[in-house]
């Protein structure tokens, strides 16, 4: 399953948006909290990048999964693993949001601010 985050931070503390070998950017700790939430290491891509410093009010990032969780469970699971200044927000079916815009993709869900 495809699951598609709605993410807000602070980027104080953060080197930026993309992993780094030294585990300071937003993606390690989004991933590190997505992983313990889904029983297994997992990638998350998200459609844009901050810099260093730089905050965040809605980015969007997904992953796959095959972990079946309640969205609820997704959220509120992923911000008790997430560090202060991060957090996940607020859930809706993809199919719902894509319909608006584009044509439905086939069994994505997605969670938005």
């Amino acid at each position: 399953m495809r699951i598609v985050l709605g993410l807000e931070y602070c980027g104080i503390g953060f080197c930026g948006w993309q992993s780094q070998p030294q585990g300071c950017g937003v993606q390690d700790a989004l991933e590190a909290a997505v992983s313990a939430i889904a029983g297994e290491k997992t990638i998350v891509t998200a459609a844009g990048r901050t810099d260093t410093g730089v905050h965040a009010a809605f980015q969007v990032a997904h992953f796959d999964t095959p972990a079946q969780r309640p969205l609820t469970a997704w959220v509120r699971g992923v911000n008790s693993h997430l560090p202060s200044g991060v957090r996940c927000c607020g859930h809706a079916r993809w199919a719902e949001i894509s319909m608006r815009v584009s044509p439905p993709h086939s069994g994505a869900t997605a969670m938005c601010c």
